[in-house]
């Protein structure tokens, strides 16, 4: 990229942003296409997935720990605002 580019790649807020962007979209792509076109890469996706879902069922889980509990009155302890 000669200066001249360079200066107005700067200037231009959408411009920078498509050159930071590309080297992390490329690598996304590749890691796609390994993925679905490799056996090694088929193999990676379905070790791969349990753990996503097991990364959420602790964001929920990490969620709901921490709502506060209330006394319900009844011998119960409950999220606030539910009665159980």
């Amino acid at each position: 990229m000669t200066p001249s580019v360079a200066s107005r790649v700067v200037a231009d807020d959408t411009a920078r942003h498509a050159v930071d962007r590309a080297p992390t979209d490329r690598a996304q792509q590749q890691g796609l296409s390994f993925r679905r076109e490799t056996s090694a890469g088929r193999t990676v996706r379905k070790i791969e997935r349990p753990k996503e879902f097991l990364d959420l069922v602790g964001a929920c889980h990490h969620f709901a720990a921490q709502r506060p509990l209330a006394y319900t009155g009844h011998g119960a302890v409950s999220h606030q605002g539910h009665v159980q």
